[in-house]
């Protein structure tokens, strides 16, 4: 059992290692999170001045958006790295986990106080309290993941890490005002249709 905590415990340490020396104590990283903190400033700015001015439109407030939408890509796409590296070794240990208990002596991963819900899955010998060690590993794996992610305020970046519907909705949607914008002034010429002459 306490082989299984120690696994999990390892495996979220060498994860935030990772993260911090590849990801979040990087210049990138600062830049970043610096670039969503400008194009915010720069939208409030821009919706100031539309309402100062009773403007329903404004090609600054629209390049604003723009601005604000690729710092938050750039800021996801980092984060999703973290996501990745966390998986890979998550499954190493996973794998290292269930070698280690394969042997006739070590074949509970970790004993709950009631019993375990989907035996069929989770659990393992006749005690129906008893989880298998790759089950157990991967829930105390979690667990940790989010006191780690709480205790140092990365839960949120995790979590913001991920493309949604609706931000893909804006994403498009800053990128269609922005070239209405641009074109709802410009004049297109289409040239006439001849007709043949028969």
């Amino acid at each position: 059992m306490y082989h299984v905590l120690i696994a999990a415990f390892a495996t979220c340490v060498a994860c935030e290692l990772f993260e911090t020396e590849k990801i979040y104590a990087t210049d990138d990283y600062a830049i970043a999170k610096r670039r969503i903190e400008l194009a915010r400033e720069r939208i409030a700015v821009a919706e100031a001045q539309v309402r100062e001015k009773g403007e329903r439109k404004s090609a600054r407030l629209e390049q604003a958006q723009v601005a604000l939408v690729h710092a938050e890509q750039k800021m996801k796409q980092m984060c999703m790295a973290t996501g990745r590296t966390f998986m890979i070794v998550t499954f190493i240990g996973a794998t290292a986990v269930r070698w280690y208990y394969s042997y006739p002596e070590q074949k509970t991963g970790f004993r709950l106080p009631f019993a375990a819900p989907m035996r069929w899955a989770l659990g393992t010998g006749e005690d129906e309290r008893d989880l298998n060690p790759t089950a157990a590993y991967f829930i105390v794996t979690y667990l940790w993941r989010v006191v780690f992610g709480d205790v140092l305020g990365r839960k949120t970046r995790q979590i913001e890490a991920y493309w949604s519907t609706k931000d893909t909705e804006r994403y498009m949607a800053a990128h269609r005002q922005t070239f209405n914008s641009l074109t709802r002034d410009s004049t297109m010429a289409v040239a006439p249709k001849v007709k043949k002459m028969r």
